[in-house]
Order: C-alpha cells, then structure tokens, then sequence
C-alpha cells in the first residue's frame, strides 16, 4: 500500500498548502543572486559579460543569464519548501508534496482569458526544462550532503507534445487526480484494511477495483473497464502468479494487474467475494462519492478518464506513457515501477535519474520474468562490450606514443568482455536446467556476430572500423525486439524473415542499406554458429547491402563421398531401428533432392514417382505443418537417376509406410513419409534428423556441419553440371550448357541469381576442386581459405603468387567470381581420395559400449538409484561411472525428474522383468535399440508415455513376455501410440518408466 504523506494547513512564505495554489509575489526582472540569502549548491552565480560564440557554450551561458534573472523566484520555490533548504542546512525531513507542489505552481502558466491572446501566460517549454534541471541539480546535492531521501520531482518531457509551451489544463486535472488518488487510498483503508468493518458488497468491491485499476494500473479507457468489470464475474486467469485480464477491444491488449490493484483482488478472493455475480455493475454513485468528485452522476466516467488520460499523457514515464496510448502492454515484473507520477504513492524501485528532454524511445523486448530480465542485461552487456565513443575516448587523455593503440587495446578488451558475456549466458541456462540451450538463443546468435564482425575489424581487411561494429550491433539488438528471447532454432525462419523485411522497408525511403547489410551479417552468423534448419531468402526482401562488410558466408559442404560413406554405414543399423532407418531415407531425399527441411517433413507417400529405368521425381506440394517461403517453392524435382541401393530403399520404405496407413484406414497417397499429420507435429523428423548430422560430422570431423549443407551441396553441383535435365549430378561424363531458369525451378527459388549468389558454395566446391587438381594436395589450408575467401584484393598479396601453377589458379578464381566459368566436369574422383573415418553409429543407436565388464543386475540397480537421489556409491566401477553419468544425462535433458529423498522401487513384477530382460541385453541388439528409442520419448511425471507406434509395439511385446502382462498401448496418433500400466488402485503406475530407464542406463 503507497505510503501517505500528510500535511499541515500552515501557509509559509506566501504558499498555501492547504489549496495547493501560490500566493501573488513580485519578482524583479534583474535580480542578483549574490544578495539572496542562500548557499551552494542552491546560489547562481553572475554570468559572463562577454557572449561566446554559438555552439555549445553559448546554450549554457543564455541558460546562466536566465537562472540569474530569475534567481529571486527560484529561491522562493525553496523557502515556501522550507527556509533551511537554501541556506543548506540540514532539515528533519523532506516533504515529497510540498517540493513538488512548489515547483509545480512555479511552472504552472496562468489560464488564458477571453481577451488575452492564446499564448500569453504559457511558460516556453525550454524555459521550464532549464527551471527543472535546476532544481534537478540542486536538490541531488542537497540530499546526498545530508543524507536525505530524494524527492521524485516533476517530468517535464511529456507536457508539450504539440504547442511547444505548458498547458495550464495539464495542470488542473494533475492536482485533481492526485486528489482521487488520495481519496481511494483513504477508503481502501477504510474497506477493506479496518479488521472490524464488514465484507463489502459486490458492487462496492466492482467500484474499488475499478477505481484501483484506472488510478494504479494505468487502464484508462472505458471499453476496458466494462471488460474488467466482466471478467470480475468468472475466475480470474494468472500470469506468473499475477493476475492478469485481457481486452479485445478495441485491440487485442493483455493487462497485468498492479500491486494495489492485486492486494484488492487476493482479499477478494479470501473473503469469498469474488468472483460477482454477472450483471453486476459499478455504480457511478458510488464511484462519485468513493473519489469525492464534484462532477454530477451521469458525467463522473467520462471525467475520470479525463483525469486519467491527462495524468497518463502529461506525467507518466515514457513506458506508461506508451500503454496509455495503447502501443506497448504494461510489464508484469514485480520489481518494475508500475506507476512514475507525481503522487504521494510510494514505489519500492526509486528513479535513478530525471530526463529533461522528450525521450526516444528505443524499442526492446519487455521481459515477463527475472530470467529474461537477467538475458536482457546480458544483451546489454554484449552492446557494451563493442561499443566505441571517440569522445569519451578523446576525453580520456592524450593519444599513446604507438599509432593504433587504441583500436588494439579496442579488439582486445571487446574479446575478453564477449567471453565473459558467453559464461554468464551459459551459466544461467544452466541455472534453468538447459546446459546447451543458450545455443539456439537470440543472444548466442548476436554475440557471434559481434565476434564475426571484430574478426572482420582485427584482420584489416575490409576496413571495418570500431564504430562500424557498435552500430551494426546495435542495429540487430534495438530492431528485432520480437526475438530476443527467442529459440532461434524452433520458431523457424519466417518470424526472423518477417522482422528483417519490416525494418528494412522502413529505411528503403531514405535509401539507408545499414539495416540490411547488419541483419544479412547477423543472419550469415547464424548460420555459422548455430544449428538452425534453413536460411532467410533474401531474394524476397528487398534493398541492398555493403558486401565487404559482411561476415564469411558458412561454406561447408558435403560432398558425394561423405553422403555415400554415411549411407552405407547406416545400413546395419536401420535393420533393427525404426529411426535409423527413417534417418537412412530422409538422407536420400535431402542430398539427392535438395529439399529443404521443413519440405522433406512433409513429403507424402503419394509425391514419389518411381521409373523403371531407375529414376524417381519427387513433386512438392502445398504445406500443411510448415510454412513455405513463396509460391517458388512449389515445384517438381527430377527425374533424377538414383544408384540402386537408394532406389530400393525409398521405394521398399515408401511401400512399408503406405502398406502401415492401409491398415488403419488412411489414405494411401496422404500418408506423410515422416511427420505426423494429425499431431500436426513433426516429431518423427527430429530425433532422426539429429541422428543424421550427427553420424556425418562423426564421420567427417567438421563440427560445423549443419542439415541443411544437404541442400546447399544438392544447389552447388546442380549449378555445376550445368545439365538441362538432372540426372545424376555426381557422374563425372561432360555437361553441357543448360537452363539456368530450370535449375532454378528445381531449387525452390525465385531467380538463378539466388542460387548462384547467396549460395556461393559453387564457388568455393569449384575451385576448391580445381585448385587441388593444379597446387596439390600438401598446400596448408590457410592458404586455401584465402584463395577461396571471395575477397578479389586477397589475389593481390605477393605470397599468393609463387609457384608456377598458381598463376592459373588466380585465373580461373578471377573467372569464376563473374560467375560465367564452365565446368565440363565435377572432378568428384578428388573427394573419393579421401579416407573418411568409421562412424560408431552402433554406439548411438544401442546407447553404450561393450567394452565394460556388466555389473550384476542388483548392483547396476543400487548405483541407478542412488544417483537417482544424488549419492555415490562406495566402489565405482568403469560400468558404474557409465550408469551414474547416464542417469545425470537423462535428469539433464528433462527425461527423469531428480529425487531428492526416496530411493525408486520397483514391484514385484517388474523385478522380474528387469531380470529377465537384463540377461538378453547384452546379446540381444533389436532389445537394445527398443529400449535406447523409447527413452527419448520418456517425460517427468507423466503416466502415459506417447512414442512411435513401431517403438511402443515393441516395447509392449517384449515386456509382456517376460511377466508384465498389464502393459496396455492405445492408438493416439496417425504414428504415436501411449504406451501405459495400470496399476491396482485403478490409476496408472509410473514405476515402469523406472523400469525402462535402468535398463537404458546399465546396458554396457
């Protein structure tokens, strides 16, 4: 409850405190301050007789001479406060009303009469912003000399929005709303604080909230509180454990109920009067007489909002200000001010500073939690941490001895201060129980690209200077406030498409392509750094960007020798994995086709045609679980010669899920290949596309690996070949010129220009090849990477040039930068060279190794349950290291909720299970791929466990042959089914999950 401040009725040095109105006083017009009876930091000294010349300096001096001629008023001001104040002594304690009453009656214009002209009597904006500051100055000082609370003094910067002068109507309806304010705290007190007094009615508690929610929470229109009026007469909806109300009208708008208005709402809910019964109104009457307004019954709503607006308007903080006018909704932290107005209300959070001028409002993300509150402030951190002020820096002292020093030191320290930013965000997802999650984050995503950009600076080569760096970084966090909290990796890439194209359009008028070439840089990071599933078409938004300074394009590709390496060894495997074996197959259609991710996840069973003469054409249709970037994207790939391998395995895949939808009725051609359409989820897509990249990274060594370098290879050799139709684009026969347009049609894009630009791996998987055919294979690949960093002026440098080969190297690279080279061949034999290491891809799918001595099933069972509950066992073992690290994997990743006391059991039955099925692990591998699948889809606390209807009906299978009979499934999904045990008492056990974690975590 805000804190009251009372009053006295005494009358001080002309000031009438008890009608708040200043008495008449004579201010002469060439006062001197140096005979007023005052002291620092109060006194204002004469200014100089000498004008300075414009600028800076001759803004302070006419502000001097103004303080100067009105040094008798503004000492008055401080008398009607208190006679000490301007002597600088010491006062007992200091009224927060009266300094703000005297200042505002020092500011207030008088109301224009009907003979004077409109603007006589109104006080110039500057004028009362220079009074202010004053005052500002002054009475900060003051308070830290004595150790005094600091008065929140008047905001200025709303009172003219307009006319360039103070209106005397703000005024007026101010001091009247601080009376209402006053007033309502007075009969809140009365109502409801007094023990003795009784419940009030439902229609008194409608009118105390309603009064409590416009005068506090900043509601200030009339559609809302018939809104909030009628959701008083339903249970109240929570946000965070707030109470939180949401209006329709006119715009859709959420609003979190403020701490006075809240208090209200819980006592309510004690004392059982909430919620009302419908129809239930608050009376005017009541209104009238609980405000003591003067206005008649029918008028008293439209007066209050009159109130409410001025005070809202002319004197809130900007982010109020901003919810009054219905552009922001008002923030939900506890430990945020939700009211900055001049009142007797007290706020736990005090202002830290008082802006005199019409703030700009910088549009960020308003955070709904203390974890994104400490996420913004990590934003904040990695801003500064690159943030360059060659005045402050000038300021600073001389320039050192050393040219360049202070970029240098610039470079050095912003490094070490993105680092430090990377440990904090690291260690509060950690915190949160996500240890990899700040990966897919906003923030991982804008703080590589300030290291992309300071690495682009540091090297010198495309003349990236500090401040270049600040801004762009700057740009990328105050213009995409919609993501900054944000899993850049699940919302896809329309939201960041969409928040790109709005901003860019709105610096197309002035011809600005900073916007553009700071998001294109941010977007290329992205790709660099995180493991997102597709790119921004930047064919679609328009404007231009600065080439040189963006970020190294991502150029990792993977060639037909990785994909064929990956495919064979995947082979084995799929034969006793269901999802192996859909990774295997979407492998296929993401090389050899080229689709994008989210395309392939929607590929139907009817969208395949296969040929006799070992062909197939694969037609994308219209998306139903994604979204597609533009009608381009609609088209028909192929034919496209696959080897035979692949043939049968899409066709024998393709047969198996179409032979799976017959059985229960579906439609033969609808059926997805991979997704799930009635879950509307592409749950299938995930745990088998995260399989695949892994399995080829383990194979290739390259970490940066990323799903859809798939499709980037399947565009460059496309473009290579220059074929005008497909076939098969990694044979090695000589191509002839073909259709750009048609390749183009196959890609999914709008234009060859797409292709050929923003995937310039063709580029680098050109001459690549080429440069290994002339300078062979011993050249270090940093030299490499210069000949194929797409930097012309890097051909330039003297040590590029020795050999007697490379001569033709830098000519057919300088060709190929215009984009018209022709490539008769894809010289593939080159990447066949090349030794890939084995992939344990047993080891990922059975979920351990053999190599560790197998415990006996009642010891593996001790070590599970006490790391289920945080204790060591005595002697740890090789196996028993592995289950405990195992079981901290699946607390981890959000499979098992850790216990904090008792120890989990296990029935009678499923002991028995779990010793049956302990003895087949090791020799049975089917089991062991049953048992590593179904954990993925395990969930905390949940009695039914949802999987892939392939993995559940094994699971049910095998567990009921061993003894647990009451293992029951049920269809849920087109693919999923629950997977459930009933327990005696009627309800479902969960002692089984328990069952099917050990066996995961103990199997060597």
């Amino acid at each position: 409850m805000p804190q009251r401040i009372c009053l006295g009725t005494r009358v001080a040095n002309g000031m009438d405190f008890t009608t708040g109105r200043m008495q008449s006083m004579s201010i002469s017009k060439h006062s001197d301050s140096n005979s007023l009876d005052w002291s620092p930091p109060w006194r204002v000294e004469r200014p100089a007789r000498t004008r300075p010349p414009l600028g800076p300096e001759r803004d302070a001096w006419l502000e001097q001479c103004l303080l100067h001629r009105s040094a008798a008023s503004l000492k008055a001001v401080l008398d009607r406060i208190d006679p000490l104040i301007s002597r600088n002594e010491p006062v007992a304690e200091l009224e927060e009303d009266a300094v703000t009453i005297a200042l505002l009656e020092l500011l207030e214009p008088a109301a224009p009469t009907d003979k004077s002209p409109p603007d006589k009597g109104r006080m110039p904006v500057h004028k009362a912003r220079v009074f202010l500051s004053y005052f500002v100055r002054g009475f900060d000082r003051y308070c830290h000399q004595h150790h005094l609370r600091r008065p929140r003094l008047p905001l200025i910067r709303e009172f003219s929005l307009d006319e360039g002068s103070l209106q005397a109507g703000t005024f007026s309806a101010l001091r009247e709303y601080r009376c209402c304010v006053r007033n309502l705290i007075d009969e809140i007190e009365r109502l409801v604080i007094t023990p003795e007094f009784p419940d009030p009615s439902p229609e008194i508690a409608a009118t105390l909230l309603l009064s409590s929610a416009t005068l506090f929470g900043g509601l200030a229109r009339k559609v809302h509180w018939d809104g909030l009026i009628a959701a008083l007469s339903s249970p109240i909806q929570r946000y965070h454990e707030r109470f939180a109300f949401r209006f329709d009208q006119p715009a859709p708008y959420r609003w979190i109920s403020d701490p006075i208005t809240e208090a209200l709402l819980r006592r309510f809910c004690e004392c059982k009067v909430l919620p009302i019964p419908k129809g239930t109104k608050a009376s005017p009457s009541q209104l009238r007489n609980i405000l003591r307004l003067a206005t008649p019954t029918t008028s008293v709503l439209t007066h209050l909002e009159r109130l409410v607006h001025a005070a809202h308007v002319r004197h809130f903080a900007p982010d109020i200000a901003a919810i009054a006018r219905g552009k922001i909704h008002n923030t939900p932290l506890a430990d945020e001010p939700w009211m900055r107005l001049i009142s007797s209300t007290r706020h736990p959070a005090p202002r830290t500073r008082v802006a005199l001028a019409i703030p700009k409002i910088t549009p960020i993300a308003q955070p709904v939690s203390l974890r994104q509150v400490a996420l913004q402030e990590t934003i904040d951190c990695i801003c500064s941490a690159v943030s360059w002020d060659p005045d402050d820096r000038r300021k600073a002292g001389p320039k050192t001895s050393q040219e360049g020093q202070g970029v240098r030191e610039y470079f050095s320290t912003a490094t070490t201060s993105l680092r430090a930013a990377e440990g904090r965000l690291e260690a509060l997802y950690v915190r949160a129980g996500l240890p990899e999650g700040h990966r897919h984050s906003f923030i991982y995503g804008l703080l590589c690209y300030a290291r992309d950009l300071l690495e682009l600076g540091g090297l010198k080569v495309r003349n990236l200077a500090p401040s270049t760096i600040s801004n762009y970084v700057g740009i990328v966090r105050n213009h995409l406030p919609s993501l900054h909290f944000a899993d850049l990796a699940a919302v896809g890439t329309e939201p960041r498409a969409e928040a790109y194209r709005n901003n860019i359009g709105q610096q197309l008028v002035k011809d600005r392509p900073t916007h553009r070439t700071a998001f294109q840089g941010f977007e290329r990071s992205l790709l660099r750094h995180m493991d997102l599933i597709d790119e921004v078409d930047w064919s679609t938004i328009t404007g231009r960007a600065y080439k040189h300074h963006l970020p190294s394009v991502d150029a990792n590709l993977i060639d037909s020798a990785l994909y064929r390496h990956v495919f064979e060894s995947l082979d084995s495997p799929s034969r006793h994995s269901p999802i192996v074996e859909l990774a295997r197959a979407l492998l296929v259609v993401l090389y050899r086709f080229g689709l994008r991710t989210g395309e392939a996840a929607e590929v139907r069973t009817g969208d395949f045609t296969f040929h006799e003469d070992g062909c197939v054409t694969l037609k994308v249709t219209v998306s139903v679980l994604t979204s597609r970037k533009s009608g381009n994207a609609l088209r028909l790939v192929g034919p496209v010669k696959l080897p035979q391998d692949e043939f049968q395995l899409l066709s024998d895949y393709r047969d198996r899920r179409t032979d799976e939808a017959a059985t229960r009725g579906r439609d033969r051609v609808g059926v997805y290949l991979f997704a799930t359409g009635g879950a509307n989820k592409l749950e299938h897509v995930e745990p088998a596309q995260r399989l695949l990249i892994e399995a080829i990274r383990a194979a290739s060594g390259d970490p940066q690996l990323r799903p859809r370098h798939l499709r980037h290879s399947f565009v460059s050799r496309l473009f290579l070949t220059g074929r005008d139709e497909l076939g098969h684009i990694d044979s090695a026969p000589p191509a002839t010129s073909g259709d750009a347009w048609g390749r183009t049609f196959a890609t999914g894009h709008a234009a060859p220009d797409t292709g050929i630009t923003s995937y310039s791996h063709v580029v680098d998987l050109a001459h690549h090849h080429y440069t290994c055919q002339l300078i062979c294979e011993e050249v270090p690949l940093t030299f490499l990477s210069r000949l194929a960093g797409n930097d012309p002026r890097s051909l330039e440098r003297q040590q590029l040039r020795r050999g007697a080969e490379i001569p033709a190297a830098m000519r057919f690279y300088q060709d190929s930068l215009r984009r018209n080279f022709p490539c008769l061949e894809v010289p593939d034999a080159l990447a066949n060279r090349v030794r890939y290491q084995p992939i344990a891809i047993q080891q990922v799918v059975e979920g351990g190794s053999n190599s560790v001595e197998r415990l006996d099933m009642q010891d593996a069972w001790n070590v599970y349950a006490n790391a289920r509950i945080g204790r060591v066992t005595a002697e740890m073992s090789e196996h028993a290291r592995i289950i405990r690290d195992r079981v901290r994997h699946l607390e981890a990743h959000g499979r098992l909720v850790h216990r904090d006391r008792r120890r989990p059991q296990l029935s009678e039955t499923e002991a028995a299970a779990a010793a049956a099925l302990w003895l087949a692990l090791p020799s049975d591998a089917q089991l062991q791929a049953l048992i590593s699948s179904g954990v993925e889809w395990l969930r905390p606390r949940a009695k039914q466990v949802l999987m892939p209807a392939v993995i559940a009906q094994g699971l049910q299978h095998r567990l009921q042959l061993v003894g647990l009979s009451g293992i029951q499934s049920r269809s849920a999904t087109v693919q999923r089914r629950s997977l459930y045990l009933p327990a005696e008492s009627g309800d479902l056990s969960t002692t089984w999950q328990e069952l099917l974690a050990f066996l995961y975590t103990g199997a060597p």
